[in-house]
């Protein structure tokens, strides 16, 4: 069986660098999510909860899409957030909420579990 197609990923707004150089010692979160905005082109919708200081320092520059996965990861470790919330838009949820909307599906099928 095969398997369906992926979606396909929002390509980086006209103005996106090729490279980013990423130096945000103790910056506010929203700061660093706005250059993830900019990095990506999606929209991001963040509840009142996301707020603090973030510690993300990398030397050299690094490809857009290497400074996308650091922001993200970066994000993570310090408690939130981001959920897909379609092609264009992304959920920023803050520490200690819980960041799932969407109903978990139940698969009656194993042919029907993605791989």
């Amino acid at each position: 069986m095969a398997n369906p197609p992926a979606e396909a990923p929002v390509p980086p707004p006209p103005n996106a660098p090729a490279m980013v150089r990423l130096q945000f010692p103790n910056s506010d979160v929203v700061d660093v999510l706005h250059l993830y905005e900019q990095l990506t082109g999606k929209k991001l919708v963040m509840d009142n909860f996301v707020q603090g200081k973030v510690n993300i320092f990398i030397a050299k520059d690094v490809s857009r899409e290497e400074a996308v996965k650091i922001i993200e990861m970066s994000m993570s470790l310090n408690g939130i957030s981001l959920v897909p919330a379609g092609r264009d838009l992304v959920d920023v949820v803050g520490a200690g909420q819980n960041p799932r909307k969407a109903p978990v599906p139940i698969v009656s099928d194993l042919a029907d579990i993605p791989p």
